[in-house]
């Protein structure tokens, strides 16, 4: 999976969509309005991220997005200090 995101980062990026054609759509989740993911850990130079999934139907299965996407579509939700 992570070189599905790979992939689709390449193409987006050099415009060879003939590349993209080889990514599996089997391993596609589209995410809705407020799920919450937790990055697991960076790959290819920091351009695809691990992230979990931290609620609804795909519950704690990991998945790979591309850093673009990670910075658009979501924001950083404020640690909360227990003192």
């Amino acid at each position: 999976m992570p070189n599905d995101a790979y992939h689709t980062y390449r193409a987006r990026q050099f415009g060879d969509w003939d590349v993209f054609s080889i990514v599996d759509d089997r391993n596609i989740e589209r995410l809705n309005k407020g799920d919450v993911i937790q990055i697991v850990e960076p790959s290819f130079n920091e351009k695809i991220y691990k992230v979990k999934l931290m609620n609804g139907s795909s519950k704690n299965k990991d998945f790979f997005i591309i850093t673009e996407d990670l910075i658009k579509y979501y924001k950083p939700l404020k640690e909360q200090n227990n003192e």
